[in-house]
């Protein structure tokens, strides 16, 4: 059965789409703040059976001074959902802010830093991945708030920059409607130079049954679509051990190839404990925002997975 949404999920949904342009008017500049992110629909089949999917992440940030009196002070609202018509998961942020120049504040409930500062394409342009517990590049603490039966996590995060240096350091506690209190941080160092980026990364988990556990990634990323050869990408080891997916490391990475500038070729790879999943997809980009995509996604012990997805970015 599909999960109830968070009480607070409509007043955040209605604030986010009431506050989107028309379809050919698409844009991330709203004014008094601005609108990142994506919706999609998704086909997905494989042999006999096949799937539709609606994914969407939504981000909204409002601009300095959108507060008047107290211009240091800010509002952070973001939803990540994925349905099915059998199914529903969401996850609902909305924090208050507070700029300074040694960084920004956040406190209510925050988004994960890991999910801000490690992002990959899909693989085989899937997103119906990406919210699995496999999913070794995404913070613990939004796969149990998107996919778990749980209330919302009370939090705080902190965003800094130093030069070349970005810092990400968040908190995130959850009640015992998981099965027991836990406690999850996130912290993430981003350095880089021009076209070239590196980056660590660690996730600490606490638990009140007695689980507690440190995880770590690090990756190196490329990108060069603004010059004569058009090519993002990226690279990064894992090293986890959650209690959703027990002790896992690999690989994950990619490469996008644009030969114009509305289409991306990408051929992507994760790898777990030896076993491979790896993907081709190619999406082609409308005026507006608007695009299409095809991909492949094929891997040891499965079938090939084909997709056919149409959706808008912000």
């Amino acid at each position: 059965m599909p999960r109830p949404l968070p009480a607070c999920a409509m007043p955040v949904i209605a604030t986010l789409l009431a506050a989107l342009p028309p379809a050919a008017e698409a844009q991330t500049d709203l004014g008094f703040g601005t609108l990142t992110g994506y919706a999609e629909l998704e086909y997905l089949f494989e042999g006999d059976d096949d799937e539709t999917f609606l994914h969407a992440d939504l981000a909204f940030s409002t601009r300095t001074g959108a507060f008047g009196a107290a211009p240091s002070l800010g509002f952070d609202a973001a939803v990540r959902a994925t349905a099915s018509e059998d199914d529903r998961d969401m996850a609902v942020y909305a924090a208050l802010t507070w700029t300074t120049g040694f960084g920004k504040v956040s406190v209510g409930i925050p988004r994960p830093v890991f999910t801000d500062m490690i992002r990959f394409p899909p693989i085989g342009g899937i997103r119906f991945f990406e919210a699995s517990p496999f999913n070794m590049t995404q913070s613990l603490a939004e796969t149990v708030y998107l996919t778990g039966d749980t209330a919302a996590p009370v939090g705080l995060r902190y965003d800094g920059r130093f030069g070349d240096l970005s810092i990400g350091l968040s908190w995130h506690h959850f009640d015992e409607d998981v099965g027991a209190e836990a406690d999850i941080t996130d912290l993430v160092l981003r350095y880089g130079v021009e076209a070239f980026g590196v980056y660590a990364a660690a996730e600490h988990l606490d638990t009140g049954f007695g689980f507690s556990a440190t995880d770590y990634i690090v990756g190196a990323e490329a990108d060069f679509s603004g010059g004569s050869a058009p090519v993002r990408a990226g690279l990064a080891y894992f090293d986890r051990n959650t209690f959703l997916t027990g002790l896992r490391e690999g690989w994950r990475g990619y490469v996008t190839y644009m030969p114009t500038d509305r289409i991306d070729l990408t051929g992507s790879l994760m790898s777990i404990d030896g076993d491979a999943l790896y993907g081709l997809d190619m999406r082609y980009r409308f005026h507006g925002g608007a695009y299409a995509e095809l991909g492949a996604a094929d891997g040891d012990g499965g079938d090939a997975i084909y997709n056919l997805s149409v959706g808008w970015t912000f």
